[in-house]
């Protein structure tokens, strides 16, 4: 990253892409996504719910006081629902929306269901 291609081919993407996504090592272990993060215009961070240690998100918020990164923002993922919210909808199989069932791989509709 030292010589300035980097910068040089963020340029260039930047300028005939609409949208270049930058994924780099966890920020709270290298100092990468830091140095890259002064050329993007937002720094997304991937937290998964269960799985990121609290530690190295408190890390990132302590970072970030001392050396601020354009636009953080968390994406929260694996995030498991409970309650009224909890639906079944997933690849390959149905989901319902109101009293219907759609979807493929073989799902069936209530009254298919209640007829077999």
């Amino acid at each position: 990253m030292a010589n300035g291609k980097v910068e040089s081919l963020i340029e260039y993407l930047g300028n005939n892409f609409e949208m270049v996504v930058i994924d780099t090592s966890p920020a709270a272990l290298v100092t990468d996504a830091y140095i890259l993060s002064g050329l993007c215009d937002a720094t997304l961070y991937v937290i998964r719910h269960g799985y990121t240690p609290k530690l190295l998100v408190k890390r990132l918020d302590e970072n970030n006081q001392i050396n601020p990164i354009n636009n953080p923002a968390i994406i929260f993922n694996g995030l498991k629902t409970r309650g009224i919210f909890k639906t079944n909808y997933g690849y390959g199989k149905s989901y319902m929306y109101g009293d219907k069932y759609y979807g493929y791989g073989g799902a069936k509709s209530k009254k298919e269901k209640k007829s077999a």
